[in-house]
């Protein structure tokens, strides 16, 4: 998609850019929930049970989505019965993660250094039936794929380092009412690892919350396996353990309308 997009005409390349930053900064802010607020010191964690990978390839497969609509649609809706406790989420209720999108083209995989941009997903966390919830999650992430969104942010953090201080704040600030938690997926190696001598039976992470967002979901996958990890403000989310189960009741949901299929 990056080659692609930098062998359109430039003044179309440029339009594109234009049209996505004035998308993106006129959008509206998140809406108030229970998973917004002021963020304080301590945090907390929890991380889901190790899932097949093709298994939930099977479960995509049949529904018609890849493994990582799978298991974020599982976790927005998990996130919906988090907020169920709170008053019934509304149908329409949409909360937007920021997700890193890597721009390395293929022949600089091995370059050192980061060049990722973010696209700002609004997640369908109001929808209560979890096929119809990832056939729309699926349409939303197809169309951001398609847009400059995460060129553009790329180009803007990349500019970010040649201003001053306060302006970091300013684009800080901003980005921050975009979103309510930040997801992430690092695809891991497929084969056992091994440190000093012994066999890496298996990896966890928590992916770091930035600006304003006390929500922070990893996806990792090693030697088969996939597991997926919540961080959170212990002051807005006391309990991560709760979207975990909501998780799991969620993906085994999934699971149940893939084998109808």
């Amino acid at each position: 998609p990056v080659e692609a997009f930098e062998r359109v005409n430039p003044l179309l390349r440029t339009l594109g850019s234009a049209g996505a930053l004035a998308s993106l900064l006129a959008s509206a802010a998140e809406p108030r929930t229970p998973l917004r607020g002021e963020l304080g010191v301590h945090k907390r964690v929890a991380w889901t049970s190790r899932l097949d990978l093709e298994e939930v390839r099977g479960v995509g497969k049949q529904l018609g989505g890849t493994i990582n609509d799978v298991l974020n649609t599982a976790m927005a809706g998990a996130l919906r019965r988090y907020l169920l406790k709170f008053g019934t989420p509304p149908a329409t209720l949409g909360l937007r993660a920021a997700m890193p999108v890597n721009l390395r083209p293929l022949a600089e995989m091995a370059a050192m250094g980061n060049r990722f941009g973010l696209m700002f997903l609004r997640m369908p966390v109001g929808i209560a039936d979890p096929v119809a919830r990832l056939e729309e999650f699926r349409r939303r992430s197809a169309a951001l794929k398609r847009s400059a969104e995460p060129l553009v942010v790329f180009s803007l953090l990349q500019a970010a380092g040649y201003l001053p201080e306060f302006i970091h704040s300013i684009m800080l600030a901003i980005f921050g009412t975009k979103a309510t938690a930040v997801f992430t997926n690092v695809p891991g190696p497929k084969q056992t690892l091994y440190f000093a001598g012994q066999a890496i039976t298996d990896f966890y992470f928590w992916v770091p919350q930035a600006g304003h967002l006390g929500l922070g979901v990893s996806i990792l996958s090693y030697r088969g396996g996939v597991r997926m990890g919540v961080g959170t403000d212990a002051g807005l989310i006391p309990d991560p353990e709760r979207i975990i189960d909501g998780f799991h009741a969620e993906f085994e949901a999934l699971s149940k309308a893939a084998a109808r299929r």
